[in-house]
């Protein structure tokens, strides 16, 4: 087990929400990029194109996430359909730092897990999460996070054992919001020999829970318009705003 730091004081159940910034018009073209090859126009063997899709988060069959520990449920996935339903239609996922630590790493009976596919060459993998963290609120005003990206079964990052990723909670109405972003995707992928034919559909799942302990218990809403939680996928490294970048492929 590995040292963590203590938070001090108690905290209540914290309450969180995953969203994503707002995608293009369904009926734009998709924003895509040379991520390799742009030096050399008149040579196209070299060109690795990437293109940016944007997808939220919906709930499976259970609006509980955590029920997919049961084994008879999926995970709360993704599309492209845009969540139209009030608060009260919206997915919940409890994650606890406690367990997460203590019990059972990576456990989705409480690390908030999400899994769907993603068809293409992957490079960027932007995330926001909006939430409610009673003990953060009134302390350091950041989530420290252990996150978790793996696309096709190969684990890409997760801090679990290193430090947490300090994502830092900016206000937004009634809630908090943080913001990050993995890159390098494609470099690791290509290191690991891993399919990155353009037309290979990937399994990704993404997975988050407080590092710290105590007190870190917390609450992901989604798939509801006041809650639209979701992802971008390929967004471009260059205009991530705020994001928290997480570099897969250098630690």
């Amino acid at each position: 087990m590995i040292a963590r730091r203590l938070a001090v004081g108690a905290c209540a159940a914290a309450t969180a929400i995953l969203s994503v910034a707002l995608p293009a018009a369904a009926d734009e073209p998709a924003e895509c990029r040379l991520i390799r090859g742009a030096a050399t126009p008149e040579d196209l063997t070299d060109d690795v194109e990437v293109c940016r899709q944007d997808v939220w988060l919906h709930k499976a069959e259970m609006p509980v996430g955590n029920a997919v520990a049961t084994g008879s449920v999926a995970a709360p996935s993704w599309d492209t359909t845009e969540p139209e339903g009030e608060l009260q239609d919206a997915g919940v996922y409890l994650a606890s730092s406690e367990a997460d630590i203590f019990v059972d790493e990576g456990n989705p009976a409480t690390r908030a897990t999400f899994e769907g596919s993603f068809t293409g060459i992957l490079d960027t993998l932007r995330f926001s999460l909006y939430l409610r963290s009673p003990y953060n609120e009134n302390s350091t005003g950041t989530l420290g996070a252990t996150v978790h990206l793996s696309v096709d079964g190969e684990v890409l990052h997760d801090n679990y054992d290193s430090a947490a990723i300090d994502l830092p909670m900016t206000a937004e109405g009634d809630y908090f919001r943080v913001d990050g972003a993995f890159l390098n995707i494609y470099e690791f992928m290509k290191l690991l020999a891993m399919d990155l034919d353009p037309e290979t559909e990937h399994t990704v799942k993404i997975g988050i829970v407080g590092w710290f302990f105590p007190a870190y218990e917390s609450a992901f809403l989604y798939d509801a318009a006041p809650v639209p939680s979701g992802l971008v996928f390929n967004a471009d490294p260059t205009k991530l705003g705020g994001a928290v970048k997480i570099d897969v492929l250098n630690g």
